[in-house]
Order: C-alpha cells, then sequence, then structure tokens
C-alpha cells in the first residue's frame, strides 16, 4: 500500500510572493474552503487506496508546510531534507527534520553550509522518480540548483537510482511536479513547454509512446500536479478533453478542486509526500 503524508492545512495562507502564482493574492485565501478542499483530497487518496498519514500543523509562520512534496525526499528509511532557496520557507526545515526524526527516519545532513542560491534543493517538488525507482528526475532552474545534484548522488550511493537532471524555462512552472507528473503505470503526464528543449528530447526520448502531453489550458490549471495511485489519478479540476483522455486509457480519474491552495502555487501532489519504501 502506498503511503503518502499530508500535513495540517491549519496554518496556511498567502503571506508573502515568492512565485507568480502568489502575486496579489496576499491574505485572500478562503481558509475554511482551504481546509475543506484539502479534507476532500486526503478522502480521494484514501478511496483510491493509499495510506494517508497527516504530520501535525506546522508553525504559524511557516504557511506553506502544508505543500509536504517540498519537505524533502524518502528513499527506504532515509529522509533528505529540503534545503530551500527562499528564507521564507527555510523556516519549515526545523519542524520537518524534527518530525522524520521522531518518526524514526535516518535524517541525513550532508548539505553545504553555503549560500542557498547556489546550493537548494526543494525535496520532491523537484525530485521524482519514475515508475519502477530507477530515475530520480529532478528539475533544476528555479528553486532546486543543479549544484546540489553530487549531494543527491551521495544520497543514493550503493544503489540503483540514477539522478537525471531537467531544466525549467517557465517560472509559472517553478517545480518540476508542477509540469511533470510519472504515472505509477509508467506513462507520463506532463507540459513540454515548461522545459528546455534539449529536456524536452530526454523526455520524448525516454518515455517514447508512453506520454500524456497537457496543453496550455490544464498545466496553468495544474493539470500535471496530480496523485497517482496505480490505476487512480487524483487530479486538480481538468477539462473534459484531457479527463476523457486519461479514461480512454485506463485511468479513474478523480478530480478535487484546488483553488485555494492554486493561490500560493500548488495543487494535489504539492499537498502530498510518498514514504518510498
Amino acid at each position: 500500500m502506498k503511503q503518502i503524508l499530508m500535513t495540517s492545512p491549519v496554518n496556511f495562507n498567502v503571506h508573502y510572493e515568492i512565485n507568480p502564482w502568489m502575486n496579489g493574492n496576499t491574505g485572500t485565501v478562503n481558509v475554511t474552503k482551504a481546509a475543506q478542499q484539502w479534507a476532500n483530497l486526503r478522502n480521494a487518496l484514501t478511496e483510491a487506496g493509499a495510506d494517508v498519514i497527516v504530520l501535525p500543523k506546522s508553525p504559524e509562520y511557516c504557511p506553506d508546510a502544508v505543500f509536504t512534496a517540498n519537505a524533502g525526499i524518502t528513499y527506504f528509511g532515509k529522509f533528505l531534507p529540503s534545503r530551500f532557496k527562499h528564507d521564507e520557507r527555510a523556516a519549515e526545515e526545523p519542524f520537518f527534520k524534527e518530525w522524520f526524526s521522531n518518526y524514526a527516519f535516518e535524517v541525513e545532513n550532508s548539505v553545504p553550509n553555503e549560500d542557498r542560491n547556489r546550493y537548494s534543493f526543494e525535496g520532491a517538488g523537484d525530485a521524482l522518480f519514475n515508475h519502477n525507482r530507477s530515475i530520480l528526475w529532478y528539475g533544476i532552474g528555479f528553486r532546486s540548483s543543479f549544484e546540489y545534484k553530487p549531494f543527491l548522488d551521495l544520497f543514493f550511493e550503493n544503489t540503483d537510482v540514477i539522478v537525471r537532471p531537467l531544466e525549467l524555462v517557465d517560472p509559472n512552472f517553478y517545480h518540476l511536479d508542477t509540469c511533470f507528473c510519472p504515472l505509477d503505470t509508467g506513462e507520463l503526464l506532463w507540459y513540454p513547454d515548461a522545459f528546455s528543449e534539449y529536456s524536452q528530447m530526454i523526455i520524448e526520448s525516454w518515455y517514447e509512446n508512453k506520454q500524456i502531453k497537457v496543453y496550455k489550458q490544464d498545466a496553468h490549471h495544474f493539470a500535471c500536479n496530480s496523485v497517482s495511485v496505480g490505476e487512480s489519478l487524483i487530479t486538480p479540476s481538468i477539462t473534459p478533453f484531457l479527463k476523457q483522455q486519461l479514461i480512454s486509457r485506463g485511468y479513474r480519474v478523480e478530480e478535487c478542486d484546488m483553488s485555494e491552495f492554486m493561490k500560493s502555487g500548488g495543487a494535489c501532489k504539492c499537498l502530498t509526500l510518498e514514504i518510498v519504501k
């Protein structure tokens, strides 16, 4: 059974602007509606067969800690915490490190004590496994840096995991998980225009006929920020065209309204972190 972590949304809101989606949305979140959307997502994941573990509420000064994907990455009892680029989110690091430590994870700390602009890493927002976990796709360009890759290589030393960078070029898709969704079936849901031409070539070559390309309208409604649980796909609200395309490929599609979280630049996948075991 897939285990997925979520963090209580109690302190979620938009209190600063560090991505294009946040601009103009400070203080506009309907917190009651957001809590209901979060609960609907949790219920959809549970109904799809996932075991959802809920972390306690984060400190009040960490409104984006609800986006649990950015906490770090897990791999068979080990946890590599994020090293956030922005100070606003760096405040979340002690919260997540403490929880994983208390939950009996081996917390890695092999990070440089240097400039966060150069050495940054934002967890499963930018580090996504393919379906059999032989590849860790690593999004670089906005929040996670290429210079951090050696620390990922070290984390996966003596494993079969290969870290493959992909360059993001559109600031609206500042994390890999906003435009790239490897599915449990081995297929890929993705938005090509978010990537450099070279990265597009890599993705095309790797996935060949197992790609589901998303058009701009769905991409800008975070269609690629979905959660794959077997043949179920929990998505934000998507167009009837994309939904039918997914159904025709055998997916059970469950749409969850994520409008309040989109004000902060996230949706379904951003709110979750899989425990890899």
